[in-house]
């Protein structure tokens, strides 16, 4: 017969340890062989860190970046036409990839300039998991504008990183100067100028929402044509055509948009 004795608990600290038995250790029992009643063997305990949670930006598989402005809701790509007439819709995400559950409380905000607009509080973040914000409404001035976000901007959480916590990138918003005639506006279709007034160029851009034949025709103050900027059969999506002005007298003239839905127009202002 044998006695097993099993899943005593003890805590060993870190480092060679020699573990031993010794039966009969009194030596009470009058044994055949007397020799026999020791064993020992050396192990080693390695020191056990605990898991700290990282709390990171992230970009989520199909986004352009760990932060997406667009002017159309549901997607995850930058624009494609940022302007400061739209809403801009703006998603992002960020993750925990550390070895442990992000708590206590934490604060997570975007900023725009290096100025805070609004902010979202976890409860706690699981080790392995992301958090996506998405379609959060702001409209945006003309220009160059930094969007960033910090997570765990109050710093609540100890991390085994705390260096990875913000990112930001600078996005630009185009000035809209699309000036619609009463009546002419059909909804879905869309003309406007990158910028007015003009001198040697004109970058006028323009939305089709099917497919359709489109002609864009750039007239003077008075009606006449003055030169044919396209023309041709399109599918649905925004185009930018450039208008050479350098050879055009200073004045007023008009970019006329031509499809299936109706015409748009948007006057142009050239100096020299």
């Amino acid at each position: 017969y044998y006695i097993a004795v099993e899943d005593h608990p003890r805590m060993v600290s870190q480092g060679m340890h020699r573990l031993g038995l010794f039966t009969d250790s009194t030596d009470v029992v009058a044994e055949s062989v007397e020799t026999n009643n020791k064993y020992e063997r050396s192990f080693s305990w390695r020191h056990q860190t605990t898991g700290q949670p990282n709390l990171v930006y992230y970009k989520p598989t199909g986004w352009d970046f760990p932060i997406v402005p667009s002017n159309v809701r549901g997607t995850h790509t930058v624009g494609p036409y940022l302007n400061d007439r739209d809403t801009t819709f703006i998603d992002l995400a960020f993750a925990n990839n550390g070895s442990a559950t992000a708590k206590p409380r934490f604060y997570t905000y975007l900023y725009e300039d290096s100025v805070p607009f609004t902010g979202w509080y976890m409860d706690s973040l699981p080790a392995g998991y992301y958090v996506p914000i998405e379609d959060y409404a702001r409209m945006f001035t003309f220009g160059d504008h930094l969007l960033g976000m910090f997570v765990d901007s109050t710093n609540v959480v100890t991390e085994s990183l705390e260096t990875d916590n913000k990112w930001e990138r600078s996005f630009y918003w185009d000035h809209h100067t699309g000036i619609a005639e009463p009546g002419d506006m059909t909804k879905g279709f869309d003309l406007m100028l990158a910028a007015n007034p003009v001198t040697s160029e004109a970058r006028v851009r323009y939305q089709v929402p099917k497919g359709t034949n489109v002609c864009v025709t750039a007239y003077d103050a008075v009606g006449k044509k003055v030169c044919v900027l396209v023309q041709g059969a399109h599918e649905p999506g925004q185009f930018l055509v450039t208008w050479n002005c350098e050879h055009v007298a200073a004045g007023t003239y008009f970019v006329v948009l031509e499809t299936s839905g109706g015409k748009h127009r948007v006057a142009v202002l050239l100096k020299l």
